[in-house]
């Protein structure tokens, strides 16, 4: 007799059932496959983005003058273009968790090498001055592998380059900058202040990421707050006229300092800065909303009173 099988008879066989989760199993494997290719693909675009925009590609090309030259004496340019590319580099190297640090190194690790023989005396000296022991900690890791990699007479010049520099740190060519350095800086300035103005104006227009699910998303955002943490701290040094760089009073040397933030504001700042953690970020009680919109708002109207004052004064920098 031929066997008959009924719809309720198949659907209650433990075969079926076993083979609707295998095949389950089959497309969820698939989607998390396609997803991982995306975020890779997503951080490769990037990557290949950040090390094409003018400001960071002028700032290397800047330093790396140094590999064929005299590496003991920079001027404030220079030193700017340091502090620029250290910041960059960093948050582009985080992103190797994503794009793997064998495809990293194989596009970008000559680049990264370089940058890092010249300015690894820099990021330690940051370090000690700012107490902040694992500030930039991607770029040295991910640069120390890169220098692994290179063709080894390459990467002896350049660890020769590096220890010298660390022996021995650059000092600065003038404490005065030239008219064509401050002018230069003037763009740089305007960059900062843009960037101030873009975690603010993604969160009023709703376009931030806020897909909670998907990793690198969380990635995207921290950075953002980040960044602008950074710019923040730079922007207050420069109106303040402290620190080490080209700041206000290179402009108007007689400028009383206008700083951005001081007591708990600047704690913060400098206390967060390069130590955001993600639980931090997420679960927190400081509200990066205000605090940054609060800030937006100062930086832009600090930054346009000092420009509308300088080409009353000095017009030649604008042409």
């Amino acid at each position: 007799m031929t066997p008959s099988y009924s719809i309720v008879g198949m659907l209650t066989s433990e075969p079926f059932w076993s083979a609707v989760g295998a095949v389950a199993t089959l497309v969820a494997s698939l989607a998390i496959f396609v997803a991982s290719r995306q975020f890779r693909f997503d951080a490769w675009n990037k990557c290949q983005e950040a090390f094409v925009k003018d400001k960071f590609y002028d700032s290397r090309a800047i330093l790396f003058r140094h590999l064929h030259g005299d590496v003991r004496t920079w001027s404030a340019f220079e030193m700017e273009a340091g502090r620029t590319v250290c910041g960059n580099m960093d948050e582009l190297c985080r992103l190797t968790r994503f794009l793997g640090k064998r495809g990293m190194l194989k596009t970008w690790g000559n680049p990264i090498a370089k940058s890092w023989a010249l300015l690894r005396w820099m990021v330690e000296i940051e370090r000690r001055t700012t107490e902040f022991p694992d500030k930039w900690a991607a770029f040295e890791e991910v640069g120390n592998a890169a220098l692994k990699r290179q063709p080894l007479e390459l990467a002896t010049r350049l660890r020769k380059i590096s220890d010298a520099l660390c022996r021995h740190p650059p000092v600065s060519s003038s404490l005065k900058p030239s008219d064509e350095e401050k002018k230069h800086f003037l763009g740089d300035l305007k960059y900062l202040v843009d960037q101030i103005q873009v975690l603010p104006s993604l969160i009023e227009s709703k376009q931030l990421p806020l897909l909670r699910d998907y990793e690198i998303n969380l990635v995207i955002q921290n950075a953002l707050i980040e960044s602008s943490l950074s710019f923040l701290r730079r922007l207050n040094e420069f109106f303040g006229g402290t620190g080490r760089e080209i700041s206000v009073r290179h402009y108007f040397p007689e400028r009383k300092p206008v700083f951005l933030f001081e007591g708990k504001d600047h704690e913060v700042v400098n206390g967060w800065v390069m130590h955001l953690s993600l639980r931090r970020v997420r679960e927190g009680t400081k509200d990066w909303e205000v605090f940054l919109t609060k800030y937006s708002s100062k930086t832009k109207s600090l930054y346009e009173t000092f420009i509308n004052e300088l080409k009353a004064d000095q017009p030649h920098l604008f042409y």
